[in-house]
This record gives structure tokens, sequence and C-alpha cells, in this order.
């Protein structure tokens, strides 16, 4: 009896009910790109052309995965340029593709794929990508 009741319910939800696509994490919508925060208020980043804020009302329907931790919340006054130190890129050879890649990665795809290549002991592993 209970299995028939949840067969139905599932069955009105599948063809009556409205239906919303799902995102982790990254969204697109309203010509900006939206960015769970994972946090308890699930607050997300909206970055628009104009710049940035912390919103808690968003277009978007969000899930979240049992591994997903909590991002931290985005202060103003930071760049780009300021991952450079974490990244071992000391040129602008090496810095301008990790950079793309990085601002690659909230596009709506194709994704780049990074692929870091250096002799034994160029620090690679250090990378933190």
């Amino acid at each position: 009896m209970v299995s028939e009741a949840i067969e139905t319910l599932d069955a009105k939800a599948s063809h009556e009910g409205a239906q919303h696509e799902v995102h982790i994490r990254v969204a697109h919508a309203d010509g900006g790109i939206y960015i769970d925060l994972c946090n308890e208020t699930w607050q997300v980043a909206k970055i628009t052309p104009q710049g940035w804020s912390i919103e808690d009302q968003v277009p978007v329907k969000f899930i979240r995965t049992p591994g997903m931790l909590p991002l931290p919340t985005p202060v103003k006054g930071g760049r780009l340029a300021d991952l450079r130190p974490l990244i071992n890129a000391p040129t602008d050879e090496t810095w301008c593709p990790v950079a793309a890649w990085i601002t690659g990665a909230f596009s709506k795809g194709p994704y780049a794929v990074l692929v870091i290549l250096g002799e034994q002991g160029s620090a690679k592993t250090f990378a933190k990508l």
C-alpha cells in the first residue's frame, strides 16, 4: 500500500509537477553566473559583467553531493592575479594559460583540459590546481 502511494506520487510529480533544471556548484542564468557557496544558508556568489555580490535568493536550483564542502565567503578587492603566487607559474608565458583555464572553468563549456608538463623536480606536484 505504501509502495503504491509512492508510485502514485512519483507519477504525479513526473507528469504534473513543474520541471526545473538543477545544477551542481555553478549555474548560468539571467546573464550571470551563480556559484553555490554550499553554506548553511544556501547563499550564492552572483557574477555579472557589472561585478559580483552574495545573494540569498536565486533563479536557479542547486543540488549538493555528500562530499561538497562550503567555499569561503568571497571578499571584495581581490584580483585573479592574487592567485599567481600560489601557482608555480613564474612567467607570463606560464601564467596566462593557467589564468585562462581558471576563468574558463566558469563557462558553459566546452571546457579546456589543463596539462602540466615539466621535468622531474620542476614542482608540478605543488602547482595546487
